[in-house]
């Protein structure tokens, strides 16, 4: 009797996995499947509002155990697991008040368990850690904290890649729609590991990172709420009266964990504190200065600039504004800048 093997599939070409660079970025399940068996490290980021609720939830020490269906597959996974069931946001009752929201895993009772299902965020964890990589659930409120995590464990280079995959939202179709509010938490996890010195950035991870810059940091701090707020997914949630999870998953750098996949289940990982310095996305010279920031402008002129200064209990403090400079094109010396 002759038996055939089904052959292995093909790798995928470096054009598509953005390979040789140490950060990569891209969208969708499609994407993090063609790039969870080229890194080391794959980082989810589903700002409304899985990787927000995981990162709420593992910061009150539950066990999230991402799902990708919702529907009795996951009620009897559950089960198995003697865990609580997250519901849908509508459906939450007294008996089952987790959902979904972040603020239902804020204010809910405390579990040690957790089934979280979700189309997105979840169905792209599992995919990417049955290939072995590392699965991390980014987002806004741990941007910093992700980064530092994954610097402390050598990641973000040639040798070990990292990519920041933008969960992105579901058309009436099915389709993958883009969604800002993950475009500018990819940025946000991208920018931090520029900032702290992973410089082979891919030109996508690159864009994501200026956009998530020059977007919050051009104007004023709270843009990045307004922005949010009012993107398709922040009033879809605001017209289904879930405002406050806007609120939370806006909440910039506010805890220093990251959620780490491990054995099935993200939780929090220990914080990690790491000193940042001024970074050039540009082909400029590091300007000297003391204070933390980052520059994300392909031109002289007036750019968007983000600072940043750790504080002695290590929280973040943010100020933004405007920097202006003036160099000679042909020479080498490094530009004056000043803040504005």
């Amino acid at each position: 009797m002759t038996t055939h093997s089904t052959p292995p599939a093909p790798p995928h070409p470096t054009w598509l996995t953005q390979s040789p660079y140490g950060v990569r970025m891209d969208w969708g399940p499609a994407a993090a499947a063609a790039l969870s068996g080229e890194v080391a490290c794959l980082v989810v980021v589903d700002v409304l509002s899985f990787s927000t609720s995981v990162s709420v939830a593992t910061d009150r020490g539950t066990a999230v155990h991402p799902y990708p269906w919702r529907d009795e597959r996951a009620l009897a996974h559950a089960e198995k697991l003697d865990a609580a069931l997250a519901v849908g946001r509508s459906m939450a009752t007294e008996a089952t008040p987790w959902t979904l929201s972040p603020a239902s895993l804020r204010d809910g009772p405390p579990v040690e368990r957790l089934v979280l299902p979700s189309p997105n965020g979840s169905q792209i964890s599992s995919a990417a850690a049955a290939t072995g990589a590392r699965v991390l659930a980014g987002c806004l409120r741990n941007a910093d904290a992700t980064a530092a995590w994954l610097i402390h464990e050598g990641h973000g280079t040639a040798d070990s890649p990292v990519a920041v995959i933008a969960a992105g939202e579901r058309f009436p179709d099915g389709s993958l729609r883009p969604a800002l509010e993950d475009l500018l938490g990819a940025g946000a996890v991208i920018a931090r590991l520029y900032e702290r010195g992973r410089s082979a950035l891919s030109p996508e991870a690159t864009a994501a990172a200026a956009s998530y810059t020059s977007y919050t940091a051009a104007t004023s701090a709270d843009d990045i709420d307004r922005a949010v707020t009012l993107s398709a997914s922040g009033q879809e949630l605001y017209g289904r009266s879930f405002a406050e999870d806007v609120r939370i998953a806006v909440q910039l750098d506010s805890t220093p964990h990251t959620a780490v996949l491990t054995d099935g289940a993200f939780v929090r990982a220990p914080a990690i504190k790491h000193a940042r310095s001024w970074s050039w996305l540009g082909g400029c010279s590091t300007p000297s200065a003391t204070r933390s920031g980052t520059y994300l402008s392909p031109s002289p002129g007036c750019v968007a600039l983000s600072a940043s200064v750790r504080t002695s209990s290590g929280v973040m403090a943010r100020s933004h504004g405007r920097a202006s400079w003036t160099w000679d094109s042909k020479s080498s010396k490094r530009p004056s800048s000043t803040m504005i």
